[in-house]
């Protein structure tokens, strides 16, 4: 389970179950809390990969997010979040019959409603009020994100890849077909990571080169080019498109 605490009040700001620790989980809650809660001013995490994915950290960055790693070895700087995920064991995990779970769908259901109804309404030790008590005593201190940021567009990953002979670019093992006057040069992709990744969009030298979709592998085959090719790329137009949280792994 990935979650995020809210350092001064302890409300869960976004937390899941799931089958694998990956960057797009962690992105993925960064982006809820921004559209449902406002903006993060520090993020401190641990150091493990899920957190240091070179596409997350220019996002981040992007938004003006500091985020922090607590030193290894150094489990007192967590005891927030460690503390929240003994709790969850103690009091959801422990209570739920395996046998009973039918899909990661209803674990994380049967998980939302026990953080609503349950922690955020419990009298926390440390506050001596509830979490959501003490999230709305502060809420007139949350700084809402700019309307006008497009958050989705933020979290698209970019990446550089230069075009085969065929015409052709391979994104997360996938391979996509750009226009062949792009041969030989190494051009700038845009694509949004979630699966399944079915298009691409394609610049080269600041200028848009329009989506690329998957590849038909045997009509590519069947495509005459120009072997001896030497017209410079620019000759051809392009197409016209148009506060400090806690993050830890349980």
């Amino acid at each position: 389970m990935l979650a995020f605490i809210d350092d001064a009040t302890r409300r869960i700001l976004y937390a899941r179950f799931d089958f694998s620790e990956k960057s797009l989980l962690f992105e993925k809650g960064i982006n809820h809390i921004l559209k449902a809660h406002g903006r993060i001013g520090r993020l401190y995490v641990d150091n493990g990969s899920t957190f240091v994915s070179n596409q997350t950290k220019r996002i981040v960055e992007t938004l003006g997010i500091y985020i922090i790693h607590s030193k290894p070895y150094r489990p007192q700087g967590r005891g927030k979040i460690e503390r929240f995920f003994r709790t969850v064991r103690q009091s959801f995990l422990r209570l739920i019959d395996p046998g009973d779970i039918q899909s990661l769908e209803q674990l994380n259901m049967l998980f939302s409603n026990w953080l609503e109804t349950e922690y955020h309404r419990k009298i926390h030790s440390s506050l001596g009020v509830t979490p959501l008590e003490a999230w709305l005593s502060k809420c007139e201190r949350i700084k809402r994100m700019d309307p006008f940021i497009d958050i989705d567009k933020m979290f698209l990953h970019q990446t550089n890849r230069r075009v085969y002979k065929d015409s052709i670019v391979s994104v997360n093992g996938i391979a996509f077909e750009v226009p062949s006057v792009l041969i030989g040069r190494r051009v700038g992709i845009t694509y949004d990571p979630k699966p399944p990744l079915n298009r691409i969009k394609v610049k080269y030298d600041g200028k848009d080169y329009g989506e690329a979709r998957p590849v038909d592998l045997y009509a590519n085959t069947r495509i005459k080019r120009n072997k001896n090719f030497t017209g410079e790329i620019e000759s051809i137009q392009p197409e016209n498109n148009q506060n400090k949280t806690l993050g830890g792994l349980l």
